[in-house]
């Protein structure tokens, strides 16, 4: 029987854990999914993120945002500077 890939969350999680896997994650999110083997490439990663129209540096900005974001369970995305 063939072994299931992982999924994101999957990788999340198990980044949540191991901080040697998070450090490597947050380094190069989209080589180490691909070495673990989830099987997404860069377009689906866009259109699932809600930035189709990124580049391709954009989506690994956002990227490790979320991974630090789901480790520490923080969120920049809700703090805008406002200068009024």
């Amino acid at each position: 029987m063939a072994q299931q890939s992982p999924t994101l969350k999957e990788l999340l999680a198990r980044a949540a854990n191991d901080e040697s896997f998070r450090t490597r994650l947050a380094a190069d999110p989209i080589g180490v999914a691909h070495a673990e083997g989830v099987r997404a490439d860069t377009a689906f990663l866009k259109e699932r993120l809600g930035i189709a129209g990124a580049s391709d540096q954009e989506l690994v900005e956002v990227l490790r945002a979320r991974v630090g974001d789901a480790v520490t369970g923080y969120s920049a995305s809700g703090c805008v500077p406002c200068f009024g």
